[in-house]
């Protein structure tokens, strides 16, 4: 398989036909880059009116939160919290590998023994849930970062690394 592939990148008709090939994609790209602004413009400026509307509620939120020292620990345990469970599903996805890893030829005896797909698609549904609730808990440290940082402007209070 290898030996193919290092026959094909020493081939000169493989290059040649892989520029012609991007030569044709980018002019390609450049027709279709205007049709398609011109085609789904209503969807971009209504997306742009969608991402400032978004952008001035959250700023109304964090104005609100950050007024009221009993919301403002709400919201940093929330936080917490959710990095509790984002850390305790990343090992849970880690001990999954080490777990199913015996199943993917690691035995260390040298049998190699099938995948147990059920094992896969549970590893994989992990891996995305994982990937959620990271993806969750980023944007709930962003807002307990912002808030935060609006408490401490409003009551004039040090910064608490300097």
């Amino acid at each position: 398989m290898m030996e193919n592939i290092y026959k094909y990148l020493r081939d000169p008709g493989w290059w040649f036909s892989a520029f012609v090939i991007a030569v044709v994609a980018s002019v390609i790209a450049g027709f279709a880059k205007d049709y398609l602004e011109r085609r789904f413009g209503v969807f971009l400026n209504w997306s742009r009116s969608r991402r400032e509307e978004r952008r001035q509620e959250r700023a109304r939120l964090i104005a609100a939160w950050s007024a009221n020292e009993t919301l403002l620990a709400v919201v940093l345990l929330q936080t917490l919290f959710a990095m509790v469970i984002c850390v305790s599903m990343g090992i849970v996805c880690i001990l999954l590998v080490a777990y199913l890893g015996v199943g993917f030829g690691f035995t260390g005896i040298g049998l190699v023994v099938g995948p147990p797909w059920s094992g896969v698609f549970v590893l994989g549904g992990s891996l995305i849930a994982f990937l959620y609730v990271s993806f969750r808990t980023v944007v709930l440290v962003s807002r307990a970062s912002n808030i935060v940082k609006t408490f401490r402007r409003k009551r004039e209070l040090p910064r608490f690394f300097e």
